[in-house]
């Protein structure tokens, strides 16, 4: 009984994996710092290449280095 009962309460820690992102400046790039699980959100997309979601003219962190 005691067995029984420690298989029903004992979990396994589980692993999410993210695979979309805020895009709160609506470029199509994603703000890593706040990931879903769920690409059904609205305003989400698949990448979090964003440098600066705040500003939809800068891009990707690789694109704003290259215009230095």
């Amino acid at each position: 009984m005691v067995m029984l009962l420690l298989a029903l309460t004992s979990c396994a820690p589980r692993h999410i994996t993210y695979g979309c992102w805020p895009d709160t400046d609506f470029d199509g790039l994603g703000d890593g710092s706040a990931p879903s699980a769920s690409c059904t959100l609205s305003g989400y997309v698949p990448n979090d290449d964003d440098c600066d979601d705040t500003d939809p003219a800068i891009g990707t962190c690789e694109d704003t280095a290259a215009d230095e």
